[in-house]
């Protein structure tokens, strides 16, 4: 498994987290195991005023929407060697959506929760071996 580690930042300091938190990033060391994490929690409709919680309070409500999951998975994986990487976008349906992206193998992924995407396997190959060829770089016969 090739997983792409940070070079020279410093790693996250774990005393910032409870015993209890410690455990949970202890046990969740790789992209899947947090989206089967993720999966277990509720979808968060935000009910009342739009939320943006903290891992912290993600482990304490059981309940995210996509930015908080995405949020949840950059805090947890980071530990793990995976660089905090979110990538946000708007669809056809005007709603944002944010994944949390990861190299593994050779390709990349995301990971979150989403009333859409919440079930989706979301990989692809790297931007270098998918990019269309621009006119000036094609090569000519």
């Amino acid at each position: 498994m090739s997983i792409v580690r940070r070079a020279s930042a410093a790693p996250p300091d774990r005393g910032a987290y409870t015993a209890a938190e410690r455990k949970l990033i202890a046990k969740l060391r790789t992209p899947r195991a947090v989206q089967r994490h993720l999966n277990e929690m509720a979808y968060n409709n935000e009910p009342g005023k739009p939320t943006l919680k903290s891992f912290r309070e993600v482990v304490r409500q059981k309940n995210v929407h996509c930015l908080e999951a995405a949020i949840f998975a950059a805090a947890v994986l980071e530990h793990h060697g995976y660089p905090p990487l979110l990538l946000s976008f708007e669809s056809i349906d005007k709603l944002d959506h944010v994944l949390f992206i990861f190299r593994e193998r050779g390709t990349a992924g995301g990971r979150s929760i989403d009333r859409c995407a919440h079930s989706r396997r979301v990989t692809w190959r790297p931007s270098s071996t998918t990019r269309a060829r621009s006119p000036a770089t094609r090569r000519t016969t």
